[in-house]
């Protein structure tokens, strides 16, 4: 059977509309989410086609993408507020610091504290 170029298309597009809804409902629920099983349960999806979207959409396992998630989050909580990497890491849904730091260092190559401290230094000074 021969897909037409519309059809291609079409199922890309359907794919990319499908890893949006994952990645959003992700976003809103990662402190809940705890595997790859946990959010094919949540979406009411079969393991193996969560999968193939999440390959689609983020070229990762969904193990590996849960964890970008958080770590970005996380990242935004370093960035834009006071509290610590332990608490940030337990907003996202890491159970500890050491799996949080481990998980940040993995995904973005620095320590979050170092990273913080960059973030920090490179801020414009405050008008008086």
């Amino acid at each position: 059977m021969d897909v037409t170029p519309f059809a291609m298309s079409f199922l890309r597009t359907a794919m990319t509309l499908r890893f949006a809804c994952i990645n959003t409902y992700l976003t809103d629920n990662l402190d809940t989410i705890q595997s790859p099983e946990d959010l094919a349960a949540a979406l009411d999806l079969p393991l193996h086609e969560l999968q193939e979207i999440v390959w689609q959409g983020a070229e990762r396992s969904v193990a590996d993408y849960i964890a970008a998630v958080r770590v970005r989050q996380m990242q935004h909580y370093l960035r834009t507020t006071e509290v610590s990497i332990d608490a940030a890491g337990f907003l996202v849904g890491f159970h500890t610091e050491a799996e949080a730091v481990a998980a940040y260092r993995k995904a973005a190559g620095i320590l979050p504290a170092r990273r913080r401290r960059t973030w920090r230094t490179s801020r414009p000074p405050v008008a008086a």
